[in-house]
């Protein structure tokens, strides 16, 4: 959230500093666009092993990752100030959850702490609906709204190791892994709930386009597998280009009788 929390600040003051350039006379009725940008993942979890997976780990807790994020963006002016908003994309992200299990061995006449390591690697691809209200304050746009996230599916690896490389152990076989294991994720949930929260900046680049670099917060509501604790948040950094679709909605003064 201090990220976020900067780079909205950040585009406050630039808001300050640059004055909006709406044409006078005109009217937006409808915005389209496209964007694409990067997502950094925080994973929340609690469970000990994937469904149908042989894993020795106590527990996962959580890990980080990141991912691709790409859409389309259809924006519907309700007021001045006011656009309900609603978006189509893909996203998907990566993350790499580890748990180190401590235990000690005998080295020669010595005995030595170290940590069997569990490493689980995942990847969650999503279609994401977003519907939502954008409150502009000059060329800064405030955004609020829902996340949906449907027909989801994944990847999974994982195994166990030492932790401590320099430990002349190995597992049955001189094998240095233990359960290794990879494959599609099962029970993917269907449909996945969540917030979006962020800010925009709309830099006018010609009569009907705009450049838009954004920020927001996706915080998840549920989880990534059905019946694990295990669920994904992002902060999300993009960059999109928005066409303006606009009508005249004031048009000049009379001439006047003598006024030639």
């Amino acid at each position: 959230m201090n990220t976020f929390t900067a780079t909205l600040f950040v585009l406050s003051v630039g808001a300050s500093l640059l004055r909006a350039q709406d044409d006078d006379g005109f009217e937006r009725i409808l915005s389209v666009g496209l964007h694409g940008g990067y997502g950094a993942a925080s994973h929340s979890a609690s469970f000990a092993k994937l469904p149908n997976v042989p894993d020795c780990c106590p527990e996962y807790t959580g890990g980080s990752g990141g991912g691709l994020i790409m859409g389309i963006d259809v924006g519907l002016p309700l007021a001045q100030q006011i656009d309900l908003t609603l978006r189509l994309g893909y996203q998907s992200f990566g993350g790499t959850m580890t748990t180190d299990e401590p235990i000690t061995v005998r080295v020669e006449n010595d005995a030595r702490q170290t940590a069997l390591r569990h490493t689980l690697e995942t990847t969650v691809s999503t279609i994401i609906i977003e519907p939502g209200i954008e409150y502009r304050i000059n060329n800064i746009g405030l955004m609020g709204g829902l996340r949906l996230g449907l027909a989801s599916s994944g990847t999974y690896s994982t195994q166990e190791a030492f932790a401590d490389p320099s430990i002349p152990w190995t597992y049955r076989g001189g094998a240095s892994t233990y359960l290794p294991s990879s494959g599609s994720l099962t029970n993917v949930a269907g449909l996945q709930l969540g917030l979006m929260l962020g800010a925009r900046y709309h830099l006018k680049i010609a009569s009907t386009l705009q450049i838009v670099p954004e920020v927001s917060y996706a915080p998840a509501l549920s989880n990534n597998v059905q019946d694990i604790d295990w669920s994904t948040s992002a902060i999300r950094f993009g960059l999109g280009i928005s066409y303006q679709l606009t009508r005249i909605s004031r048009l000049g003064t009379p001439i006047l009788p003598g006024d030639r």
